[in-house]
Protein backbone atom coordinates (compact mmCIF):
# COMPACT_ATOMS: atom_id res chain seq x y z
CA UNK A 1 0.00 0.00 0.00
CA UNK A 2 1.28 3.08 -0.67
CA UNK A 3 -0.02 5.91 0.90
CA UNK A 4 0.59 9.46 0.50
CA UNK A 5 2.91 10.03 3.31
CA UNK A 6 5.38 7.31 1.79
CA UNK A 7 5.22 8.64 -1.73
CA UNK A 8 6.31 12.24 -0.64
CA UNK A 9 9.04 11.13 1.91
CA UNK A 10 10.18 7.67 0.25
CA UNK A 11 9.68 5.85 3.27
CA UNK A 12 6.96 4.19 5.11
CA UNK A 13 5.12 6.16 8.01
CA UNK A 14 7.15 5.68 11.67
CA UNK A 15 5.35 3.67 14.72
CA UNK A 16 3.80 5.56 17.24
CA UNK A 17 5.51 7.57 19.35
CA UNK A 18 6.51 6.25 23.10
CA UNK A 19 8.01 8.62 25.38
CA UNK A 20 11.63 6.71 24.58
CA UNK A 21 11.10 7.38 21.30
CA UNK A 22 10.20 11.02 21.77
CA UNK A 23 13.96 11.10 22.97
CA UNK A 24 15.38 8.58 20.62
CA UNK A 25 13.61 8.81 17.09
CA UNK A 26 15.32 11.23 15.07
CA UNK A 27 17.50 10.85 11.35
CA UNK A 28 20.55 13.50 10.61
CA UNK A 29 19.48 14.92 7.10
CA UNK A 30 22.90 15.55 5.51
CA UNK A 31 22.52 18.32 3.17
CA UNK A 32 21.28 20.43 5.92
CA UNK A 33 24.29 18.89 8.52
CA UNK A 34 26.92 19.20 5.71
CA UNK A 35 25.38 23.20 5.68
CA UNK A 36 25.88 23.40 9.54
CA UNK A 37 29.44 22.34 9.55
CA UNK A 38 30.38 25.11 6.42
CA UNK A 39 28.79 27.71 8.67
CA UNK A 40 30.56 26.87 11.90
CA UNK A 41 33.72 26.64 9.94
CA UNK A 42 33.77 29.99 8.40
CA UNK A 43 31.83 31.62 11.20
CA UNK A 44 35.49 30.36 13.40
CA UNK A 45 37.44 31.22 10.27
CA UNK A 46 35.98 34.33 10.77
CA UNK A 47 36.90 34.38 14.71
CA UNK A 48 40.46 33.66 14.64
CA UNK A 49 40.94 35.56 11.71
CA UNK A 50 39.52 38.71 13.91
CA UNK A 51 41.96 37.59 16.83
CA UNK A 52 45.00 37.43 14.46
CA UNK A 53 44.44 40.99 13.48
CA UNK A 54 44.13 42.28 17.00
CA UNK A 55 40.63 42.51 17.40
CA UNK A 56 38.21 41.08 19.74
CA UNK A 57 34.54 39.44 18.49
CA UNK A 58 31.81 39.47 21.01
CA UNK A 59 30.89 36.82 22.94
CA UNK A 60 26.67 38.15 22.70
CA UNK A 61 27.10 38.85 19.17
Amino acid sequence: LRTPAKFLTGTALPPELTPWQWVAAWEIDLLWALLCAFAAFFYLAGVWRLRARGDRWSLYR
